[in-house]
């Protein structure tokens, strides 16, 4: 399943409710919290807003995900000044790799740099990271 972090949204309300806009979902609001959960027949998306962390937490099915990037790009007003991490649970084949960065525990082997955007692998997850320009990049990348 993959998850995706973004953080520093402007106006995260309002980007929350561009981003459920005509959807019936199930919902939660508390002091410092929103949750929602919006149930399709192929799957569904999670989304958790934290406000005193500016900072919205998106799940999805993985056959869902494209589609959320896709909503993502419609709402690029609001993360004009985003970063995005998304990490998936699966690796991803590696034939060239433009580098690598050494962690404690292991490396991670960049498959694609760009200006906007960069995806890795340590052969267990895949790890993308990048701005709105690296979102709309991701798109076009995934088949």
């Amino acid at each position: 399943m993959p998850v995706l972090k973004i953080m520093s949204i402007n106006h995260p309300i309002k980007f929350i409710q561009e981003f459920f806009k005509d959807v019936e979902k199930i919902e939660f609001w508390d002091n410092n919290k929103y949750t929602a959960e919006l149930q399709l027949k192929d799957g569904r998306i999670r989304v958790n807003l934290r406000l005193s962390d500016n900072e919205v937490i998106i799940s999805s099915d993985e056959y869902l995900f494209k589609e959320v990037l896709f909503e993502l790009l419609k709402l690029s007003e609001y993360l004009r000044k985003s970063l995005m991490l998304c990490i998936i649970d699966k690796p991803m084949k590696i034939d060239h790799s433009d580098g690598y960065m050494k962690l404690p525990g292991g490396e991670v082997r960049f498959v694609k740099v760009t200006d906007s955007l960069w995806i890795g692998s340590d052969g267990n997850v895949t790890i993308i990271s990048g701005d709105i320009r690296g979102i709309a990049e991701l798109v076009e990348v995934i088949k």
